[in-house]
């Protein structure tokens, strides 16, 4: 049996998200921090786990963290968080985090978030343009990367012998094992089976599977086709291929060779009838060497006429 073979792969994915945090009435904030000390945003997802921005105004400065809100989660993530210029309207960079390791301790419910100062003095803060009017809005971009992991089985592939099937079914000829219409030719016997003459050749198909055919053995007598021509056409409707012509008993002869040509004719044998047409049909190397000299031999023995 075939050994199965366990493949994993692994690969680095990487998500991305942006949060847009707005606190409006910000001079109002200090007295309602709650007992946390810090303003939360709104949940939002990046790297299929959930995340939150927390926004402190304190004696130490202007600052916020981001927070991995997924209980039991584990990911590696850096941000960039930015402060909106409220008097153009574009957002500026004020701090740049590396990529960390975020973890949300399912045991505890305990959150470790990661510090980001913004600006070192409140009252340098409220002195910029990122407040007007009582407004700031945050801008959080997250970055998270993960590793996937992905298993493939796979059964190792066995290397199967070249097919001799047409060497089983030439020996299936000679040996006349199961053979089932026997066919007179010039005085000479030829055991073949009906199956396969019916495959290969409409006209044997209909004069031995016809309605008037008995289900018992038959005996067909052939008496426009050589002993020999016979023997070869049978060779190629078993094998798909032609014997050597000096073994034929027709001594390999131009006319011999032509006769075979007019059997494929006459028993609609398509692949052989194909070699007058362009001498090439498919098959083995051998066959396309065999149907070249047939319709080269051919063209010869029309010629000598």
């Amino acid at each position: 049996m075939p050994t199965p073979t366990i493949v994993s792969t692994c690969t680095l994915e990487t998500d991305h998200g942006k949060h847009v945090f707005e606190i409006f009435r910000y001079s109002e904030l200090e007295n309602h921090m709650g007992t946390e000390g810090f303003l939360r945003s709104g949940s939002f997802s990046v790297g299929g786990v959930d995340w939150a921005l927390q926004f402190y105004s304190d004696q130490l400065g202007v600052s916020g963290c981001l927070e991995l809100l997924s209980h039991g989660a584990e990911v590696w993530a850096s941000s960039d968080l930015s402060l909106v210029d409220q008097t153009t309207g574009l957002p500026s960079l004020v701090h740049k985090m590396r990529e960390s390791m975020f973890v949300n301790k399912l045991c505890d419910n305990i959150s470790i978030g990661h510090p980001i100062f913004m600006y070192k003095s409140v009252s340098e803060f409220e002195k910029s343009a990122y407040l007007r009017d009582d407004h700031l809005t945050v801008v959080c971009s997250v970055t998270v990367k993960k590793h996937r992991v992905s298993t493939t089985q796979f059964l190792n592939q066995v290397e199967t012998p070249p097919s001799n099937i047409t060497e089983q079914l030439r020996d299936m000829l000679d040996s006349e094992y199961g053979a089932d219409v026997t066919f007179s030719v010039g005085g000479e016997t030829f055991k073949a089976h009906k199956a396969m003459l019916a495959t290969r050749s409409p006209v044997l198909k209909a004069e031995l599977y016809g309605p008037m055919t008995e289900a018992r053995e038959q005996h067909v007598t052939i008496e426009d086709v050589q002993p020999a021509v016979f023997k070869a056409l049978l060779h190629f409707i078993y094998t798909d291929s032609l014997p050597d012509m000096v073994h034929l008993g027709g001594g390999g002869s131009i006319e011999m060779i032509w006769h075979l040509l007019v059997a494929a004719d006459i028993y609609a044998v398509e692949r052989l009838k194909s070699s007058k047409r362009d001498g090439r049909s498919g098959g083995d190397q051998r066959l396309h060497e065999s149907q070249d000299n047939l319709a080269h031999n051919s063209q010869r023995y029309l010629e000598s006429q």
